[in-house]
């Protein structure tokens, strides 16, 4: 995405695959110094990952990583804390049992926060509200 106005951009990457020893991919770096170049307007390259920091710290014991905020003396990463596919899955399934019509009506407000579906949404609408912050004002 390009934003219309101050031209940031927002660009998707994958997991580095730098793993327990923290291993330095020179093509991400030079991957995302282009992005960064292509931005002069902007003074911070943001990189956003949208797991919680201690899902990446555990991605990285298995193989996986997270970028590493000093191999990039312009930018940082910023943890959006939004769970995994599998939580949301469950969530989500939870609140379709909520919501079926056989659920118990008595007890269906505790039901429905146990889904913890409304906190999922919470985290994902204040991640977008984070990255369209930064967006707009370019920082």
């Amino acid at each position: 995405y390009l934003h219309p106005e101050n031209r940031s951009s927002l660009c998707r990457g994958a997991q580095p695959l730098c793993g327990k020893f923290s291993k330095r991919s020179k093509d991400d770096e030079a991957y995302l110094t282009h992005i960064a170049k292509a931005n002069p307007q902007s003074q911070q390259l943001v990189l956003m990952d949208a797991r919680p920091k201690l899902n990446a710290l555990a991605n990285k014991a298995l193989g996986g990583g997270y970028e590493d905020d000093e191999h990039y003396p312009n930018g940082g990463v910023l943890f959006l804390d939004i769970g995994n596919i599998h939580a949301m899955r469950d969530s989500m399934r939870k609140l379709r049992d909520v919501c079926s019509p056989t659920s118990e009506e008595a007890h269906w407000m505790s039901s429905l926060e146990n889904s913890h579906w409304l906190s999922h949404v919470r985290l994902v609408l204040s991640a977008a509200i984070r990255v369209v912050d930064l967006m707009d004002r370019c920082r």
